[in-house]
């Protein structure tokens, strides 16, 4: 399938520079993996990851997909004023229904992006300049739709899967692409995908990342970035797991989603396999982690329907309490949408031969944002100026006293509904600011003594408030530092 004509030339470093496999999965709670305490769905090679390389606990992302999807590819956080343009999805599927042509929705998408100033660099074109084949296999927008052009300038040599978000909320497309060929899925014939057909889309990823790996011959490392459908709704599934088949203590719904979890857990051991079949696992960096916290496409047991976008300031959502069998936010509160932890915070694992020590645990305060400066010196390329992210290699080797901290790490809510605007500060020493933009509220927790957030210390502790309320104001709705040509509009 990858025919690479093109080879670069690049520094001897001393040794081969690895190739990097990063997983990233869709609204996959963290609760929901074996190694945080998940009793009834399984995830033996996910875990297998933690058991064998390195668990970060203090690990943020944004609190949705589309702002952390732009901030994983750019190094910055989302908290900046207008930082990027996002484009609606459903375009694509308007191309699906023939109501726009392919050149029409093209046009449209990229006019609505606008261009991408030359000083723009992403994270694969920046490993692409260091002599880097890169791949992308699955949900390929970064909000909510994109182009083959697009995908071209942020510096991707090969990409196949969906365009647009709304498409990807169904498992059976009647077609995807692959380098901006279109290509038509054997057994699916509706244009909305969600309609049951017999070609499964993650399964058409896993069959294309394996097909990649194996005939992959260039002497030139790859970067492989998966980003998962599964396991965000609607709930669609071939077949459900054997483990779920009879689990009397689940609903059909239930077993469905726990099935969507468990095929994300094989397909990430069937990587691992084919690795080692290639005899490239020892010089592999896998990286997994997830794009936001946990959401509800199941049914709860106490049936509370939450409406975030009205009582951010009050109500949170709680496993526990509101009956969610999986523990899907691992106890914590809040989950996708909100800034709430369980909204927030993410697993990252990183397993590296021979660089990480296996079963490995590491407190320091990580983002989204630091994958790019932490894959640039991995593979030895300079960081471009003015991005947010700091790289957390020293602490993969175990080098503790050569990691540059954080002092902080931001991210926004949910901006659609006025309660959602805001943001949450997280600092160093374990406070964090919650900022409510329009009421001016502003909540303050101390997480390691109250990771649910329970308790509101804004008015006990005066000082923290206002210290964090500076750093806070230094970086919510301030301009990008790495584009000088950057205009607040």
């Amino acid at each position: 399938m990858i025919s690479c004509g093109h080879k670069k030339e690049h520094e001897d470093l001393g040794q081969k520079k690895p190739n990097i496999l990063f997983i990233y999965a869709d609204d996959l709670g963290s609760g929901l993996l074996g190694v945080n305490g998940q009793e009834i769905i399984k995830t033996p090679n996910i875990d297998k990851l933690v058991l064998e390389g390195m668990r970060f606990t203090r690990s943020y992302s944004s609190s949705y997909c589309l702002p952390a999807r732009a901030s994983l590819l750019t190094g910055l956080h989302d908290s900046h004023a207008n930082a990027w343009r996002y484009v609606a999805g459903g375009i694509w599927i308007d191309y699906r229904d023939g109501k726009l042509s392919y050149q029409q929705v093209v046009d449209s998408v990229n006019r609505a992006h606008g261009e991408i100033p030359d000083e723009e660099v992403f994270l694969p074109q920046l490993l692409k300049e260091s002599g880097y084949y890169t791949a992308q296999v699955g949900k390929l927008e970064w909000g909510f739709s994109t182009t083959p052009d697009r995908l071209i300038r942020q510096g991707w040599d090969y990409h196949f899967g969906y365009y647009d978000h709304q498409d990807c909320h169904g498992y059976y497309p009647k077609s995807l692409f692959r380098n901006g060929e279109e290509v038509f899925i054997e057994g699916n014939h509706s244009s909305n995908s969600k309609e049951p057909g017999s070609t499964y889309s993650q399964e058409l990823f896993i069959e294309d990342m394996v097909d990649f790996i194996r005939n992959y011959s260039s002497d030139e490392p790859f970067f492989l970035y998966h980003p998962s459908q599964i396991p965000h709704g609607d709930i669609m599934i071939p077949q459900i797991h054997p483990d779920f088949i009879d689990n009397e203590q689940l609903t059909l719904t239930q077993k469905e989603y726990a099935s969507m979890v468990k095929m994300l857990d094989e397909h990430v051991g069937v990587l691992l396999d084919e690795l080692v079949k290639k005899g490239i696992d020892d010089n592999t960096v896998v990286i997994f982690s997830v794009d936001n916290g946990h959401e509800i496409y199941y049914e709860l047991a106490h049936q509370k329907v939450y409406d975030e976008s009205k009582s951010m300031l009050s109500d949170k959502f709680d496993s526990e309490q509101d009956g969610d069998v999986f523990n899907g936010n691992q106890n914590l509160s809040g989950k996708k949408f909100s800034f709430w932890e369980g909204g927030i915070k993410v697993p990252l694992f990183v397993r590296w031969p021979s660089v990480v020590e296996p079963g490995s645990t590491s407190d320091l305060l990580v983002a989204n944002y630091d994958l790019m400066p932490t894959l640039a010196e991995i593979v030895g390329a300079e960081m471009p100026a003015g991005k947010d992210g700091i790289s957390y290699l020293p602490t993969l080797k175990g080098e503790s006293a050569a990691q540059i901290e954080h002092i902080f790490v931001i991210n926004k809510g949910y901006v659609r509904y006025a309660p959602h605007r805001g943001a949450s500060l997280i600092s160093n020493d374990g406070w964090k600011l919650r900022y409510f933009e329009g009421s001016e509220i502003y909540m303050l927790h101390e997480l390691t003594s109250d990771p649910k957030e329970n308790i509101d210390l804004a008015l006990e502790f005066p000082e923290k408030l206002e210290e964090l309320k500076q750093l806070f104001h230094s970086e919510y709705n301030s301009p990008r530092r790495d584009i000088r040509s950057f205009q607040l509009n």
